[in-house]
């Protein structure tokens, strides 16, 4: 059921609530538990769609179905922004979803400590989106993803009921880790009102090696080099494309009496890379951070797979596209992850984009790489997205959203894929 968004903003004004309006888009602001239940109410009665979000600025990635005008409602969370705990001794924090990256960067590093990822934009995130999204830093290299550090939270099902899972202890044990199903599940189960997290100490050191290479292979190489010298770094991040010169990125971090001996092992595969200190170590740390996004725009596609085949999938994806596309590789534990902006997709119609895109999937796939689209009109998602009746993993997903949310409110059709009104069996 759609509701004329005049409409539904003018009611949702007369229950107190805040709303923003950004063309037929209708963003409700809510600032307490109370009027996020009475939002879920009127969302049931009224046949709503729903989409959880903080600030909006993965949605067209996570959820390209708002962009699309296809949803009713966005349930914005960027008013609730407290920090409830932060126990610098436990090294533990807790705040609710609203609260900006930055923002508890910020608090937490007045006593030596820092968040457990570094986070793409952190000035455009909040808590409850980073969760929901699933991203992590180049520093998953070292620390592992996100949701291996989140300890517990606090969410809200699609029919009003409050739920717990986790605590805000390191050690704590009880019940399911439902806390790490919530993170990455792009707002299809519950929404998050408030995590905890575990904390790192700050690295009392920080350095960085950049090297120029002939091209993606060398570049590549030198990154397999580094991980058999078990160098250890921060992150490893490879740049490059057609019109722009391949560089190899390697950020160390750790204790004064360890780093001169992960430099050196590092200077012996990089040979003459230029060396980064201090301040200017930091700003690079920040830069390659948050380049994930390119002129301001998010990577159309994302490619995940063996570091050691990673070769082999940009000989692919050039052979596809062309050489157009700027090429930007982060190494993970155990895969590399390319992110690719294609300006020429932009030129294709939305048919075209489905079947050379699914052509390309087909072909990755056979090489042990998995190919997801980002920054695609929400149409080419959608004829993206897998048939559940062919995938047991998706199919026992779809089902456990419907366990979560059984009238639909939070449903997504292209994740984890299409739903059974547009055509899949469950």
């Amino acid at each position: 059921m759609t509701v004329p968004p005049e409409v539904l903003g003018d009611a949702l004004s007369r229950d107190g609530i805040e709303t923003l309006r950004e063309g037929r888009l209708v963003i409700a602001c809510p600032r307490s538990e109370r009027q996020i239940k009475a939002l879920l109410t009127r969302a049931g009665r009224d046949g709503l769609r729903v989409v959880p979000a903080g600030l909006l600025s993965k949605i067209s990635g996570l959820r390209p179905e708002v962009m699309e005008g296809d949803v009713d409602l966005v349930l914005s969370l960027r008013n609730l922004s407290k920090v409830i705990d932060f126990v610098p001794g436990d090294g533990t924090l807790t705040a609710q979803a609203g609260c900006i990256w930055s923002d508890l960067g910020r608090t937490v590093r007045e006593s030596g400590l820092q968040l457990p990822t570094d986070m793409p934009l952190p000035s455009r995130t909040t808590l409850g989106g980073a969760l929901a999204s699933g991203m992590s830093g180049p520093d998953r290299l070292r620390r592992g993803p996100l949701r291996h550090h989140v300890l517990g939270a606090h969410v809200i099902l699609s029919d009003g009921t409050r739920a717990k899972s986790g605590g805000r202890l390191v050690k704590n044990v009880t019940g399911f880790d439902l806390h790490r199903l919530y993170t990455g599940s792009r707002g299809t189960l519950c929404v998050l009102i408030e995590a905890s997290l575990r904390l790192f100490p700050t690295p009392e050191e920080t350095c960085a090696l950049t090297r120029p290479c002939a091209d993606a292979a060398e570049a590549f190489q030198l990154a397999e080099d580094l991980r058999r010298r078990h160098v250890d770094p921060l992150s490893v991040t490879i740049e490059g494309g057609a019109r722009d010169p391949w560089r190899l990125h390697v950020v160390l971090v750790g204790r004064q009496v360890e780093l001169p001996s992960a430099l050196a092992r590092a200077s012996e595969v990089l040979g003459d890379a230029e060396r980064i200190e201090g301040a200017d170590a930091h700003n690079l740390r920040a830069e390659l951070r948050d380049r994930v996004c390119h002129g301001g725009a998010w990577a159309q596609l994302r490619l995940s797979g063996p570091p050691a085949r990673t070769h082999l999938a940009h000989a692919m994806l050039a052979r596809f596209l062309g050489n157009d596309p700027l090429w930007r590789v982060v190494a993970q534990p155990g895969v590399a992850s390319l992110e690719v902006f294609a300006p020429t997709l932009a030129a294709h119609t939305v048919a075209d984009q489905i079947a050379l895109l699914n052509d390309l999937r087909a072909t990755l796939t056979d090489s042990g790489h998995r190919l997801e689209p980002i920054a695609l009109p929400g149409a080419t998602h959608l004829g993206l997205a897998a048939d559940l009746a062919g995938d047991p993993a998706r199919r026992w997903m779809r089902n456990l959203q419907r366990r979560y949310d059984p009238l639909g409110r939070f449903t997504c059709p292209s994740y984890p894929g299409r739903a059974p009104t547009l055509g899949a069996t469950s």
